[in-house]
């Protein structure tokens, strides 16, 4: 009976350092997200509507991939892309609630001005210039095959250091995760990457 009680506590007092951590990781001071993302929920749910359609705001900028955009513009994906690992996979998902593999993309590349960027995986990979493996800046998009042909699989947002942030499954989980992108696997698999700046 004790023995049931202390995993009892255990287990809430675990809840709360997760909510904590949730609600420090989402305050919007100082996170060097843009000016217009805001963790708000009134926010998050504004540019959607009740089939998560993105409808952009009008001070959002159209840049597209390769215009030349600034560092600040990469800066802005980066940060973005991060302070989305951990949310759930969800069908469909174009989100903070969820995110499918493709949604992921859409929706950070959206909320920083890329207003055309397509929603489907493939459509994503043939968005802009192509980039190798070698030259992938922070920012660009990443795109693999599952089984080393040319086809693309799933993508997600390259963030530097031989890291991307995608919405995959890894583990067993379905998440956006952090991934390491020098190992042998992602090396075989890599189709191309599209330069943003």
């Amino acid at each position: 009976m004790k023995s049931n009680i202390l995993i009892i506590i255990a287990v809430v007092l675990a809840a709360l350092g997760v909510i904590t951590l949730v609600i420090i990781i989402s305050r919007p001071a100082d996170s060097g997200l843009p000016s217009n993302y805001n963790n708000s929920s009134n926010s998050i749910s504004a540019p959607y509507d009740s089939d998560n359609s993105y409808k952009p705001s009008e001070s959002n900028s159209n840049h597209r991939p390769g215009d030349g955009h600034s560092s600040e513009v990469a800066k802005n994906i980066v940060a973005m892309a991060y302070s989305l690992i951990n949310t759930p996979y969800a069908e469909n998902g174009a989100s903070p609630e969820g995110f499918d593999n493709s949604g992921f993309i859409y929706y950070v590349m959206r909320k920083n001005g890329f207003l055309t960027c397509p929603r489907g995986t493939i459509a994503q990979s043939e968005w802009g210039a192509r980039q190798t493996y070698e030259n992938l800046a922070a920012g660009d998009l990443v795109f693999f095959s599952d089984d080393g042909q040319s086809e693309v699989s799933f993508g997600g947002i390259y963030v530097g250091g031989g890291e991307m942030i995608a919405c995959i499954t890894r583990k067993g989980e379905s998440k956006v995760w952090s991934v390491d992108i020098t190992t042998d696997y992602y090396r075989r698999n890599f189709v191309r990457g599209i330069a943003i700046s």
